[in-house]
């Protein structure tokens, strides 16, 4: 059939039953996604109309060339879930004059005509879909690809970041290149996460303050771009895969520091352009506090350092209540808890000890029992 050149960004999708080959030119990764029944296709595109998503036009074939060579080559084919081998003694590329359209291709994930809301919600992330390999049953999929790539948010009234769910899909996640969203911190490229069917999961915890008190502005997510691997099978794990040295197993923890910031009081909750109140959880009979801490100790909450509590080394004996972690924040400013002002973070099951230096601004504790004051 011929060469097809793969740079990066790209993707490639080789039919069944093609005898095909990968060269490279030095160390390389990348993500493989194998199917065993059907084939991919583009989405309906249904009100979108005729133009948006992956355009037909824009799939590339192998340009023609063949390969007249006569030495061993091993030819590896898969049957009935076995690898099988045969030598021959001239290149498998050796046909010339083929007729047919039934050829691999690729696909430039720039050229991608992104579709968002420009209004307000966080639509579902079928609207990211390039190809699709579509099943029997109408609404779920062999395997959707939908890709996360450079795009502007303009929502308002919004949470932005992908929503917290569960789903009847099995959801495996690559990051290709810059930071994802909904963990700017914790998936790095070359990194993969799967979240199988029905297991809950969303945004990390930085991610949710980010979202929730950030001014929503016009953002553009510029040089990221991550992917999507969606089937309604279950993927099951290799050896390979459950190796100590590459699974992050404190992965849940992106989760342990997430607070209710709903206010009942308000006339609309906690929105995402107002100002995040001091946090308060109430985890048992003890009323939380909402206003200065007693002097030499402090509950959960946002505080000022020199204000409401003084500078000092404090202890906490742990988390409130059993089975939580106790989480706290030295921040450089007190407008505000997102992760750019951060200056020191620890979380432990345990006992902890914190440093507050007289030139921080605020200091935030996260389910934690009262820190009190050891030494000033």
């Amino acid at each position: 059939m011929g060469l097809l050149e793969v740079p990066p960004g790209h993707i490639s999708v080789v039919q069944r039953g093609i005898r095909f080959s990968v060269e490279v030119s030095g160390p390389s990764r990348g993500y493989v996604c194998e199917v065993f029944n059907g084939h991919f296709v583009l989405p309906d595109l249904g009100p979108i109309g005729a133009n948006g998503l992956a355009a037909p036009r824009d799939f590339e074939h192998p340009v023609a060339a063949y390969e007249k060579r006569e030495c061993e080559y091993t030819v590896i084919q898969k049957f009935l879930g076995e690898l099988w081998s045969a030598k021959q003694g001239h290149s498998p590329y050796d046909v010339v004059g083929w007729h047919g359209n039934y050829v691999p291709y690729r696909y430039d994930l720039a050229k991608y005509c992104v579709i968002n809301s420009v209004s307000f919600d966080h639509l579902d992330p079928s609207i990211f879909t390039v190809i699709t390999c579509q099943s029997a049953e109408p609404g779920v999929a062999v395997c959707d690809f939908a890709i996360f790539p450079p795009r502007w948010m303009v929502q308002e009234k919004t949470f932005r970041p992908p929503y917290y769910h569960r789903n009847v899909m099995s959801e495996f996640m690559g990051n290709i290149r810059g930071a994802y969203d909904a963990k700017p911190k914790g998936f790095l490229p070359g990194g993969a996460s799967l979240h199988s069917v029905t297991m809950g999961h969303g945004p990390d915890a930085n991610a949710f303050k980010k979202a929730t008190t950030d001014v929503l502005v016009p953002v553009k997510l510029e040089d990221a771009l991550a992917f999507m691997f969606e089937s309604t099978y279950l993927f099951k794990l290799t050896p390979y895969a459950l190796q100590e040295n590459i699974l992050d197993k404190e992965y849940y923890k992106c989760w342990e520091h997430i607070v209710p910031t709903f206010d009942p009081n308000s006339a609309d909750g906690y929105g995402p352009n107002q100002p995040m109140p001091p946090l308060c959880v109430r985890l048992h009979e003890t009323p939380c506090s909402t206003g200065n801490p007693p002097v030499g100790s402090i509950p959960d909450g946002v505080f000022a350092v020199g204000r409401d509590v003084k500078p000092g080394t404090y202890k906490s004996l742990g988390p409130a209540s059993p089975g939580l972690s106790c989480g706290w924040y030295r921040r450089s400013s007190l407008g505000g808890t997102s992760s750019d002002n951060i200056i020191d973070v620890g979380s432990s099951s345990g006992p902890q000890y914190v440093r507050i230096a007289p030139t921080d601004a605020a200091f935030e504790s996260v389910l934690c029992q009262p820190w009190v004051l050891v030494s000033p």
